[in-house]
């Protein structure tokens, strides 16, 4: 089912962007998605970070989860309000070199051969929305294998496979501390 190859795709995501897990690299891969992601929302002007300040950033303790939910995501749809990849938490500092505190939260919503239902991206931004004083960089990611699709909420940067791969996971390759078994499964 195309939901189950989601959720491998994710799983995927997942162990390449999670600093805690380990792919050898440490928030190498992270470091270039987010980069990634404030390239793709420059013409939008919707992110306050700037490049030099990702790179100031420790982002080796930042955990990841897929299927992530809360009750308030939950809504009238039960358990199938789930966001796919989910970055950060408000209670996890990332520091930086010149010892500041901030937070992050990335929400990714993966597409795999599949439109996004009716409210979902929107839905997405309005719970992020609640809670959004809790970070001071947020960053909202529409996933996709084709270019053509894009998300509902105008709040979501479009990211999609080629650019992951050209912009990520070939960088990922070029690395010289990526481990044999790492680039292996890459």
């Amino acid at each position: 089912a195309v939901s189950h190859m989601e959720m491998w795709h994710s799983a995927f995501i997942k162990w390449i962007l999670d600093p805690t897990l380990y792919f050898g690299l440490g928030d190498f891969p992270l470091k270039r998605f987010i980069f990634l992601v404030l390239q793709a929302g420059k013409e939008s002007q919707k992110y306050a970070l700037s490049v030099g300040d990702l790179e100031e950033l420790d982002l080796s303790e930042m955990p990841f989860l897929t299927e992530f939910t809360d009750k308030a995501l939950l809504g009238t749809e039960g358990g199938r309000a789930r966001i796919d990849i989910f970055g950060g938490q408000s209670n996890v500092p990332i520091k930086t070199k010149d010892a500041k505190v901030t937070s992050m939260r990335i929400i990714i919503e993966n597409k795999i051969l599949a439109q996004e239902s009716a409210d979902q991206t929107p839905r997405y931004y309005e719970w992020a929305k609640k809670s959004s004083g809790d970070y001071d960089h947020e960053f909202l990611i529409f996933l996709t294998p084709d270019p053509s699709q894009n998300p509902k909420s105008e709040q979501f940067v479009k990211i999609t496979y080629q650019q992951l791969c050209d912009d990520v996971i070939k960088p990922c390759l070029a690395h010289p501390e990526l481990p044999p078994e790492s680039g292996y499964l890459l």
